[in-house]
């Protein structure tokens, strides 16, 4: 996963953010994908959050949007935004991909990884 960046959908970050510091959440960027981790930090110079995905996301697109969650018992909806920059893609990178048990899958209606998530 890259660094990808979204404006943020309210004035004020979490507190840990505005300490300085990252935190964990869930996030998704497709309707029916599963949620997947992240850390989560919030860039004062250019005021937007900086969302690192814990595993490669296949096909992460400016234009879409990221919701990002909390909880441990419940979920909670910090919100969520238009991603505005991705990371280099493996190919960009000059990288082969990894085997498919280390990519997150897209989702329930991704059929282009195959009977592997299924």
């Amino acid at each position: 996963g890259g660094g990808e960046t979204t404006e943020p959908s309210s004035s004020s970050p979490p507190p840990p953010l505005v300490q300085g510091e990252s935190m964990t959440a869930l996030c998704r960027i497709r309707h029916l994908q599963p949620l997947f981790g992240c850390d989560v930090i919030w860039d004062r110079i250019n005021a937007r959050y900086i969302v690192k995905f814990h595993k490669p996301i296949r096909a992460v697109t400016p234009g879409q949007v990221v919701a990002i969650y909390v909880g441990k018992s419940g979920l909670i909806c910090l919100g969520g935004g238009p991603i505005w920059d991705r990371g280099l893609s493996y190919h960009e990178r000059g990288l082969d991909l990894p085997d498919l048990d280390q990519l997150h899958p897209s989702g329930n209606n991704d059929l282009s990884l195959g009977n592997k998530y299924k």
